[in-house]
């Protein structure tokens, strides 16, 4: 059954890359096929092989007690996929500040699905590079192996954290009017809720005896830092065209990574 989910989730997101891959060119007045929407089902292929695939180490990186009992999952990785597909409508189809199905909506639908096939890509890579086995792997049937050793980080996790953080961070710059009371409070809520719901996502990972803490903590971590990094690369492109951006009234992110007499470092500021 999973093998069937992912495989469907791989085909819709080659299908939406061809659908969307198109856009308009305004030097020429035609169109041109952006290619950065290929790196979505060629993240999320990568990442189903080397799910399918054995851990590397033959002795786990990460070890941790693995006699607690089996259960099944509570929340499976179905509604997982289908949570986003259902984030990526809403990206599409409901209005933002700039009005409906805009740039502001093409770029964020991208990125959203970017983040989410990154973050998937890049948890099943170090899933493989420390092949930590699973709090209940010492009750996994045989044909059960290769996900028994893939413990660290919670898949779950990252890709919760991942979808509440960029849906967050959409809410607070493209939704509404954050100098409005009642706007703001929306969006503490929703994304309150949000990041709740993800955190809920986690913990059922350790009451189900598939993961140690530190895997939910590190998994939410990494989730939230790649959606974070694709929402400022794609946004940045968004506020260098939008009237909001060159007259001052948009919010803005600035990400910056400096190197000056041997040191370097990173700055993120935010203003709404």
């Amino acid at each position: 059954m999973k093998i069937k989910a992912v495989l469907a989730v791989f085909i819709i997101l080659t299908s939406i890359s061809l659908l969307f891959g198109e856009e308009i060119n305004k030097d020429t007045g035609g169109t041109k096929f952006d290619y950065e929407w290929l790196l979505i089902p060629a993240s999320f292929g990568v990442g189903i092989i080397l799910d399918q695939v054995p851990a590397w180490p033959h002795r786990p990186l990460l070890s941790g007690r693995t006699t607690r009992s089996y259960k099944k999952d509570l929340i499976r990785s179905e509604y997982l996929y289908g949570g986003i597909g259902l984030f990526t409508l809403g990206l599409i189809f409901l209005p933002n500040n700039s009005g409906w199905m805009n740039t502001a909506a093409y770029l964020n639908t991208k990125g959203f699905l970017e983040a989410c096939s990154f973050t998937f890509l890049t948890t099943s890579l170090i899933k493989n590079i420390v092949g930590r086995r699973r709090p209940s792997y010492s009750y996994y049937s045989e044909n059960e192996d290769i996900d028994g050793q893939k413990s660290f980080p919670s898949g779950h996790a990252s890709i919760s954290f991942a979808v509440a953080v960029y849906t967050s961070l959409f809410a607070f710059e493209h939704v509404g009017d954050n100098s409005n009371p009642f706007h703001l409070a929306g969006k503490i809520f929703f994304s309150g809720s949000m990041l709740a719901l993800a955190t809920y996502v986690a913990y059922t990972r350790y009451m189900d005896h598939k993961h140690f803490l530190s895997d939910l903590i590190v998994g939410g971590c990494l989730g939230a830092l790649v959606s974070t990094v694709v929402y400022i690369q794609q946004n940045r492109w968004f506020r260098g065209t939008s009237p909001g951006a060159q007259s001052g009234d948009a919010s803005t992110i600035n990400f910056d990574v400096f190197i000056a007499d041997g040191r370097y470092g990173m700055n993120v500021s935010m203003r709404f």
